[in-house]
């Protein structure tokens, strides 16, 4: 640990390491140390302390790095795959107002292009701040619109669901039972109604039934 806070170039990431490090010579456990910090999921905590207690900690930190690695992946994609609609966006906002240009008028052309750019990010804005408001007054509903939402909700649904499946299989290869890792998995999801549905699912499992029937009635 003290190798890893040396070799860190982030301040911030440079003081976390320096800090795990002395809670390890006071004898904290890894696990409890990394609760401490808003870094770590709460998720990859739990893989630490298992494996913690199984003799297999390498086995948990490759895991959890594993995950990260597809994570990190699959957001590169997500942003590649949205960078051609965004540019097609600014390339009609920016040729909208080609006539004023075309009849000399720069002035008017920069300002048709201002004025455009300025009701779309408006827009976008006023959506966000409202969509923040309702999270924060009526998270369910805002996060069941939200899995309605044409192309988005299907986008949305398809990333909380892989990372709640990404996160159960870290949580099972680091010896973790499947009952117990359930609910973690379930609440590294960040949309609060698919989460309340695969903590249900987590009940129906506690019931004997197989994996594949507790997935299907989710």
């Amino acid at each position: 640990m003290k190798a890893i806070a040396d070799y860190m170039h982030s301040a911030r990431y440079k003081n976390i390491a320096r800090t795990l490090y002395g809670e390890l010579l006071r004898g904290v456990p890894l696990s409890a140390a990394l609760l401490k910090f808003s870094v770590f999921a709460p998720w990859q905590a739990d893989i630490i302390k298992y494996s913690e207690l199984s003799g297999t900690l390498p086995k948990g930190l490759k895991k959890i790095v594993s995950y990260l690695e597809r994570d990190y992946k699959f957001r590169q994609k997500l942003i590649i795959g949205l960078a051609y609609p965004v540019f097609l966006l600014h390339a009609a906002i920016i040729l909208l107002p080609l006539a004023a240009l075309v009849n000399g008028c720069f002035s008017s052309y920069l300002w048709g292009v201002i004025k455009i750019l300025l009701v779309v990010y408006g827009t976008i804005g006023v959506i966000y701040f409202l969509q923040k408001l309702v999270t924060f007054c009526l998270e369910d509903l805002s996060n069941y619109f939200v899995l309605f939402l044409p192309f988005i909700g299907r986008l949305v649904k398809s990333l909380h669901l892989t990372k709640f499946i990404s996160v159960l299989e870290c949580l099972c290869a680091s010896g973790v039972n499947i009952l117990e890792a359930w609910p973690v998995a379930a609440h590294s999801c960040g949309n609060s109604v698919l989460r309340k549905t695969l903590l249900r699912g987590g009940l129906v499992l506690k019931q004997g039934v197989t994996l594949a029937d507790a997935l299907g009635q989710t």
